[in-house]
């Protein structure tokens, strides 16, 4: 399936090329409104990505002119923009559909799944062809109960032949459809492709799916009947599939499955994007957060202006475009409060002139906290970057039920800066519908939201049985010993002053949700440097003493000088094996009890069995989730303390 992505943004096209290759979509890629027209014209495509602010051709236009010219290929819009008059406006011009940047690429790739279903009149997502099942969603192939192992190029024909099953393919149609134009195969080795699935599928059981048409190409075959009873697959995914010859719905879709098409280009990472294309477009999107600033003294000039003129609105487009562009594509590659930050800049830079003086300060705010979430080195405090293989939009995700405007939104800018993702509500009833659509770390409810005290501390109570797990942080205007009692016996796990402040209240919060690790002797060994810097920005700022390392020399050096407290050993290395590494410690009586954790990549059974046996306490997959990895070292360097204090050495 080949999909024409029309993006501006460099960085952003990178992104969503780099997750459609992922699920096996030829990506090709225009800059320009004008560009990917051109291509578009010429070429046939099963789906266009659809920027709305493009150069030379807008999204509207291109859709308008899509649609004049009687293509029918679904097309999806993508903008920063979240209003509903353009919304409309894009679907009414030709659009199948519409999402907002940041973009989600998970919900991404089930809306493309989606308008490539609904344009080739598909009731469900399983591809099947009698026994033969496909998941597009997963890359899974099963034949009844066994799984097919294909390369890349296999699957991707024979998804191409179940999603067209009345449709001829000679050897140019097949080029045109799964390679990129500047990587066209000869005619010779399309047939050698279309035979090596012939043979690959008739070895699994599958008789012959693909007919040749003689003078024409290949077709597939209609299907065969086949039994009404057949052994169910294994996958997640398909484990509810019926193979009656009419595929079913599949109640849930794992798109973390271990896929079953063998390419080495193909890892098991997430959808996100890795931290080499962020590295290789960061100046880009450092430079444009740049000329924000340039935006201030026309808005300091502008300040007493009643009637804002058509030179200062001129004047400051371009920095609402740069302010548009840095929201949509910093969400896209992980900085969720970055993105945010760049929205409030943008709203503030449509709303000028006139300003106010204080406008004017915030915006100067608002950029250099921008340059710090976007920028290098972060402190400690702030978002991390994403790693290289996962990013992280939040530290954590905070409800607040709070009706004083002026607290929220002090609360709202602070979390921001601290890297956590804040949702505000004001009434009991709102809260209810938050919790029941989104997962929370913490929530801070004040009592003034409710008519008295006595109802807020009895909805706290029902909460607390509810979700006993979710810590509830309670703000009362009365602060006595029996108010903190009341909390306390209503379920809640701290009691704020209404004097607090909003950085008091964040950290109160972080030492509830955050374990705490001061002064705690971290050495890791890791010859990756994004995963090094994954390790830093993951532990520094719970305070730990972190020393990291890519050499096993110097580490055994350090080892030797000042042991740990914990020592993380990267489990594959490449001169050096992280296991034999292990041995090597656990044979010295100086480091016995010297907790170990290993980070691996493989996670299969008997190589976690291998990592136990040379002496390792605790194995973390890569790519590492920072709260994954922060309750591991908590559980064993409590474990380690409860034994040191159990288990003394016997006197003589």
């Amino acid at each position: 399936m080949k999909i024409l992505v029309v993006e501006d943004d460099a960085g952003l096209a990178e992104v969503l090329s780099q997750a459609l290759s992922k699920q096996h979509y030829q990506v090709e890629i225009a800059t320009s409104g004008e560009a990917g027209w051109e291509l578009v014209d010429v070429f046939e495509y099963d789906l266009v990505l659809l920027d709305l602010y493009l150069p030379k051709l807008s999204g509207i236009e291109f859709c308008e002119r899509l649609r004049a010219s009687k293509h029918d290929v679904p097309v999806l819009l993508m903008t920063a923009e979240d209003k509903r008059t353009s919304k409309i406006i894009g679907l009414d011009a030709g659009a199948d559909d519409y999402m907002i940047k940041p973009l989600d690429l998970d919900e991404l790739l089930a809306r493309i799944r989606a308008l490539l279903r609904r344009g080739r009149c598909e009731s469900t997502p399983i591809l099947t062809w009698g026994a033969l099942q496909v998941d597009p969603s997963s890359c899974e192939v099963f034949y009844q109960a066994d799984r097919l192992h294909l390369s890349g190029k296999q699957y991707e024909l024979l998804e191409l032949f179940l999603r067209n099953p009345n449709r001829i393919f000679n050897a140019s149609n097949l080029i045109e459809r799964l390679w990129l134009y500047d990587k066209t195969p000869s005619e010779n080795a399309v047939r050698s492709h279309v035979k090596t699935l012939r043979n690959k599928l008739k070895k699994s059981g599958v008789e012959d799916i693909v007919e040749t048409i003689y003078g024409l190409g290949y077709r597939l075959k209609a299907e065969p009947e086949i039994a009404t009873s057949v052994p169910q697959p294994t996958s997640p995914s398909l484990a509810s599939e019926v193979s009656t010859g009419v595929p079913t719905v599949a109640t849930s879709v794992d798109t973390s499955a271990d896929t079953s098409v063998d390419n080495s280009n193909q890892g098991e990472e997430p959808l996100e994007p890795s931290a080499a294309i962020w590295e290789r477009h960061q100046p880009k999107y450092l430079s444009l957060i740049e000329t924000l600033a340039q935006a201030l003294p026309i808005l300091a000039a502008a300040k007493h202006t009643a009637i804002p003129s058509a030179e200062d609105l001129s004047r400051l487009e371009p920095f609402q475009k740069n302010a548009h562009k840095l929201k949509g594509a910093l969400g896209c590659f992980g900085f969720s409060a970055a993105s945010q930050l760049a929205a409030r800049i943008e709203q503030i830079l449509l709303a000028a002139p006139p300003v106010k003086h204080e406008q004017v300060d915030q915006l100067s705010d608002l950029i250099e906290q921008l340059r710090t979430l976007a920028g290098a080195p972060l402190k400690p405090q702030v978002e991390r970057v994403l790693s290289l293989h996962q990013s992280v939009p939040s530290l954590y995700q905070w409800l607040i039920i709070e009706s004083d405007e002026a607290l929220t939104q002090e609360l709202t800018d602070q979390a921001l800066i601290w890297g956590i993702q804040s949702h505000t509500v004001t009434t009991p009833h709102a809260a209810r519908r938050a919790l029941d659509q989104h997962s929370f770390d913490i929530v801070m409810l004040a009592l003034s939201c409710f008519a008295t005290p006595a109802e807020g501390l009895v909805w706290l109570s029902e909460l607390s049985q509810q979700q006993p797990t979710l810590p509830v942080m309670v703000a009362a205007a009365e602060d006595t010993l029996t108010a903190r009692i009341n909390v306390l016996r209503s379920g809640g796990r701290a009691f704020l002053q209404k004097s607090l402040t909003a950085t008091q209240v964040l950290e109160t919060g972080l030492r509830i949700v955050v374990p705490t690790l001061s002064a705690v002797r971290i050495l890791a060994l890791d010859d990756d440097r994004h995963m090094r810097q994954c390790l830093e920005r993951s532990l520094l700022p719970l305070g730990v003493q972190l020393t990291l390392t890519c050499d096993p020399v110097q580490l055994w050096h350090r080892l030797a000088q000042a042991p740990p407290d914990l020592l993380i050993l990267d489990a594959e290395m490449p001169d050096f094996d992280g296991l034999e590494l292990c041995q090597i410690i656990r044979s010295d009586p100086r480091f016995w009890q010297l907790p170990i954790l290993f980070l691996a990549a493989c996670t299969e059974p008997d190589r976690v069995r291998q990592m136990f046996e040379v002496g390792g306490d605790d194995c973390v997959s890569k790519p590492i989730m920072a709260s994954d990895l922060v309750t591991r070292i908590v559980n064993r360097l409590e474990r380690v303390r409860y034994l040191s204090k159990s288990f003394e050495p016997m006197r003589p």
